[in-house]
């Protein structure tokens, strides 16, 4: 059993939605022979001291499906943590960096967590607001996605925000989505991010209802032209 926890400090459970100024993705595995003390360390010690740092809302453990066997190919990480911030971003990353640092030379620290890459993302557009988890969440899709021709990204922007977000949630496979960007933009590959809020009880079905309404959008004309999805994780809690 793979296991998602959730975490959020008392004094910070009333901040609303809006309130987010960035996200923190963690990409994480173990290197430990047993796994599931790992992942009870990892429930138990790590996640709420995480959780803890001034201007983080929530910390989010979710585990990347499906998961690769041992010794074959794959991402090269087995969970992501999403970690909520709010407030002045900088600080809050800051803070962020600074407690894992600490934790990593410190006594409660182990060898065996490794984050194996880490990206800071920054609300984009009318949809850059993110629901504060919820028992009722079961996962999430995390899209990476752009346009193939930056001359014409203001309106690839528009339709994604205008019609391609409400069109995927309108298939039933999303409770929500929300927007973000990179704060640091790359020179190549994708800038932009889509967090989508899964609900259902098995977050494959998402995947499949998402995947067999796009024939007839596509067929319907609400497909941008200079639309690209790059890499995309199904991610589970559980």
């Amino acid at each position: 059993m793979i296991h998602v926890k959730w975490c959020r400090s008392q004094d910070r459970a009333c901040w609303g939605m809006d309130d987010v100024s960035g996200l923190i993705v963690l990409s994480v595995r173990s290197a430990a022979a047993d796994d599931h003390d790992w992942e009870r360390w990892s429930t138990d010690d790590h996640l709420p001291r995480v959780a803890a740092v001034a201007g983080v809302r929530a910390v989010t453990r979710l585990a990347v499906v499906p998961r690769p066997p041992v010794g074959m190919p794959g991402p090269g990480f087995t969970h992501i943590e999403l970690v909520e911030l709010v407030g002045h971003l900088d600080q809050a990353v800051t803070s962020v960096r600074a407690e894992l640092v600490a934790e990593r030379n410190g006594a409660d620290g182990r060898a065996d967590h490794a984050i194996v890459a880490g990206d800071v993302l920054v609300p984009h557009g009318p949809h850059g607001t993110k629901i504060p988890p919820a028992p009722a969440l079961t996962g999430h899709v995390l899209a990476n996605v752009l346009c193939t021709d930056v001359t014409s990204e203001p309106e690839w922007d528009r339709w994604y925000d205008e019609q391609h977000l409400p069109d995927m949630v309108a298939t039933g496979a999303f409770s929500a989505g929300s927007r973000w960007r990179r704060r640091l933009r790359p020179q190549w590959g994708a800038a932009h991010v889509t967090l989508y809020d899964i609900e259902l009880a098995d977050v494959n079905d998402a995947v499949h209802r998402s995947a067999a309404a796009m024939p007839a959008l596509i067929a319907g004309g609400r497909k941008h032209p200079n639309h690209c999805g790059g890499p995309t994780l199904v991610l589970q809690r559980s």
